[in-house]
């Protein structure tokens, strides 16, 4: 073979390889190479016997040197991006197909099992791919034109067309411009629930980092010094409860399972020496009788003990009649009859409950508490008294706001109607009951991200919901794709002009990567060789 005919084909297979492999990593991969191949030979390593390896190996695979020259004299930046788009659709596909792949596993077969080619997987991960890719070309793109049009020879265009030269000058042009019409292309991705949650998620980051970034400046930094986030807890806490009784198929399963789960004072269950014949209403039934106790405006309770007479039951209560039939005599309301019929006060029922729900919570926050604790290792074996302290004094805050937000949230039905009267807002006083029970929040502030940022997402999206539910907004087709689009544009925009308002670090990584604002690939620089000389002067 000629020494052209060798070159040509060099050039070749180093073009190829710079889309697949950066200069940096092939050289890794070469040394590596190199040394498995000495090691496999039982070669003692040294620079002589590498140097000859790296020849021999260049016999077939191209040099360090001439990949880096290939990548210095193409774009590094198209290359780049190639190189990260496809090993993210790869990556995304790859890990759409374990996750069916498991799920199918975990429902033993009664989901069929997922073919290694699926149309639904690639136009999932296409879509993440171009949006990605097409962030950073139109933030290229637009960052030209930002700069263009500040540049001397752009003088007259902006005195012709002033508000467009305004726009195109505007701080916020590049990062919105690029992440609204890199957004828009979500609409690839399959129709279902896992598009709308991501556009429902980054809506809710959107406006995190909005509020954020408004309590950055002077005026507004007392907002975040004084009120902190433990503030949307008691507006999510009303929004959930109300829902919960209301329109319990628009609310988050996992506030349903928590608020029916820890009520052992509040929904009585099935005796075990009830007869079997007789029928005893479910928790849910119990639940849709405290709704309708609302819409009647809270009816009087006449115990059959005392006025067996008199004692009838309107026809959309009798599912609970084997409840309040036996209730204590001294109760006056339909509500405590059904609440706790063995316990005339309501005030020693909350107390008897409270202390019930402090032990069934102290087994599962204890627990997460000492995972917690183990990651932390480091800090306890330096300082072993103080990190004990303060994991305990984090446990008794949290069990104490979890235990008291629930009692009171139970108790506050109850509680109401000794303090207002049946008649003024018989539903909307659900609210003012979540309210009050999530002000227990005050308590627990510490790492307040974590904990009530996510409970907002719930109430938000339990909100929409009934909305939904009720009429009173239209759907519009694809909206998911419109409200992503404008939330990675606010996002991109937020990161952009003040990054500190973002303050998780691992949500800075990805979007640092997303948006190539960080160089990905370390560059390494390598002395050219003699070929590269001659392609240099070329």
């Amino acid at each position: 073979m000629s020494s052209n005919s060798q070159e040509r084909r060099r050039e070749l297979v180093a073009y190829i390889t710079n889309y697949m492999v950066s200069p940096a990593e092939y050289q890794v991969i070469l040394r590596k190479a190199t040394n498995v191949s000495l090691k496999i030979r039982g070669i003692q390593k040294s620079e002589a016997m590498e140097s000859m390896e790296k020849n021999m190996f260049s016999r077939v695979l191209p040099s360090v040197e001439d990949v880096t020259f290939q990548s210095k004299n193409l774009s590094d930046f198209y290359i780049s991006m190639w190189r990260v788009s496809a090993r993210l659709y790869a990556g995304s596909y790859t890990t759409l197909s374990l996750i069916e792949y498991a799920l199918h596993l975990a429902k033993k077969g009664r989901k069929p099992k997922p073919g290694l080619v699926s149309l639904k997987r690639t136009r999932a991960s296409a879509s993440v791919t171009i949006i990605f890719a097409m962030y950073r070309l139109l933030y290229k793109f637009t960052m030209s034109l930002h700069t263009g049009i500040a540049s001397a020879e752009a003088r007259k265009f902006r005195r012709r067309h002033r508000r467009i030269a305004r726009t195109l000058r505007s701080p916020y042009f590049v990062p919105f411009t690029s992440g609204i019409l890199s957004g828009s292309f979500l609409y690839l991705h399959p129709v279902g629930k896992f598009r709308s949650y991501v556009a429902f998620y980054c809506a809710t980051l959107a406006a995190e980092y909005m509020f954020n970034y408004v309590t950055i400046k002077k005026q507004f930094a007392f907002l975040r010094e004084q009120v902190g986030v433990w503030i949307l807890f008691p507006f999510s806490m009303a929004q959930l409860l109300y829902t919960f009784t209301y329109d319990p198929d628009c609310c988050n399963n996992s506030f349903k399972d928590l608020m029916m789960k820890f009520a052992p004072n509040y929904i009585l269950l099935r005796p075990a020496n009830y007869p079997e014949d007789l029928s005893w209403p479910t928790p849910v039934e119990v639940l849709d009788s405290m709704k309708n106790i609302t819409l009647e405006r809270y009816p009087p309770f006449n115990s059959p003990i005392l006025y067996p007479d008199s004692y009838a039951l309107p026809s959309n209560f009798r599912l609970i009649d084997p409840i309040v039939s036996q209730a204590h005599p001294g109760i006056e309301h339909l509500s405590c009859a059904l609440m706790h019929p063995y316990e005339e006060s309501c005030f020693r029922n909350f107390a008897k409950s409270s202390v019930t729900q402090f032990g069934q919570f102290a087994k599962y926050i204890g627990g997460i508490y000492a995972l917690l604790s183990l990651f932390s290792y480091k800090k306890f074996k330096s300082n072993m008294k103080e990190e004990t302290v303060t994991v305990l004094k984090g446990f008794l805050r949290t069990n104490t706001f979890l235990t008291m937000t629930t009692a009171t949230a139970w108790a506050g039905l109850c509680a109401s109607q000794h303090i207002l009267p049946n008649k003024l807002i018989p539903q909307y006083r659900i609210k003012v009951i979540g309210f009050l029970a999530g002000l227990w929040a005050f308590i627990d502030k510490s790492n307040g991200r974590a904990k009530y940022i996510p409970v907002a997402r719930m109430a938000f999206e339990s909100y929409w919901k009934t909305l939904v539910k009720h009429r009173k907004i239209r759907t519009i087709p694809h909206g998911d794709v419109l409200v992503f689009a404008a939330s990675l544009a606010l996002i991109m925009t937020v990161y952009d002009k003040a990054p500190q308002a973002i303050e998780s670090d691992w949500v800075k990584k990805f979007i640092a990567g997303f948006s190539g604002r960080e160089p990905v690939e370390i560059p390494v620089s390598v002395p050219p060789t003699p070929f590269v000389e001659r392609k240099l002067e070329k």
